[in-house]
């Protein structure tokens, strides 16, 4: 494997071809939703649009719009750590092993 930086760009590029994506916000992600719009109700269910590397600012990325009618036309930009994917896309693993490998190299917080 290359370095971090071109595999998450690998990553990314092959995760592409696979949108859009139907996934859900994780609870973090959720609770920041909520409370940004001040819309306790807004449900989990989201779609990728576009997956992209931002390097030193957050590893991988997604624009996704909420499949929820009080959310619609608005896009929205979050680290793929706060959105569950579709377990049954093989590629999923793939993006658990790069997280995995992502927070050994980012050491604690």
């Amino acid at each position: 494997m290359g370095s971090p930086k071109n595999h998450a760009e690998d990553l990314a590029d092959r995760l592409r071809l696979y949108l859009p994506l139907a996934a859900h916000a994780k609870p973090v992600l959720l609770a920041t939703l909520r409370s940004q719009f001040a819309c306790p109700r807004v449900g989990p269910r989201l779609r990728v649009t576009n997956v992209f590397h931002a390097e030193e600012a957050g590893g991988l990325m997604c624009y996704f719009s909420l499949l929820d009618p009080l959310m619609t036309g608005k896009l929205f930009v979050a680290p793929i750590a706060q959105i569950a994917l579709d377990k049954t896309l093989s590629i999923v693993r793939e993006v658990a092993a790069y997280q995995i490998c992502d927070a050994a190299l980012s050491g604690p917080n």
